[in-house]
């Protein structure tokens, strides 16, 4: 497979401005390759996907989400808790976290949506006294697109994969992330 290929299949891949092949890969892409190189390739280079839906994954996102809300409403001084916990709700039913999840463990532990809901409310009631005291720079902000966290480099030898003639071309790495 040439070069241009790969850059044209794989998001992560691009070639930079001296031609030098750079890859831009994430905490969960690096976390799947140390864990397994075989899920790597399967989960993040093919892009296959398990029929079955992770707990700690899907509710890591919805939590993450509601904490990214939190602080952006009180940053813009628009933050209200009955709103705010009618937004865990629809979130918590968009992700069909009942439907997906109500035999689990951890889902039985929180109580489903109403616990989800009042830890939502003890979160906010916890962290708004101290944002009172604190002012909010900058909430998740990306890094890594500017190159600006290189993890090293490397060159790959091999007869199948070429650029511009070579079997030798040299790879970039920089971590993204938010």
């Amino acid at each position: 497979m040439q070069i241009k290929e790969l850059v044209e299949k794989y998001h992560w891949l691009q070639i930079g401005d001296d031609g030098v092949l750079e890859m831009y890969l994430d905490h969960h892409a690096l976390s799947t390759f140390r864990q397994c190189e075989a899920a790597f390739e399967l989960s993040i280079m093919a892009n296959i996907k398990g029929k079955h839906k992770s707990w700690n994954l899907e509710f890591g996102i919805i939590f993450h989400k509601m904490v990214e809300t939190f602080y952006i409403l009180k940053k813009e001084d628009r933050f209200e808790l009955t709103s705010w916990i009618q937004f865990a709700a629809h979130l918590w039913n968009a992700y069909k976290m009942d439907e997906q999840f109500k035999e689990h463990k951890m889902y039985k532990t929180l109580g489903g949506l109403p616990g989800f809901m009042a830890m939502m409310g003890q979160y906010a009631n916890h962290f708004a006294a101290e944002m009172d005291r604190l002012r909010v720079i900058g909430i998740e902000i990306t890094f890594g697109k500017n190159k600006e966290v290189p993890l090293g480099h490397f060159d790959i030898h091999d007869d199948l994969l070429s650029y511009e003639g070579k079997f030798f071309v040299p790879v970039r790495c920089y971590l993204t992330g938010r």
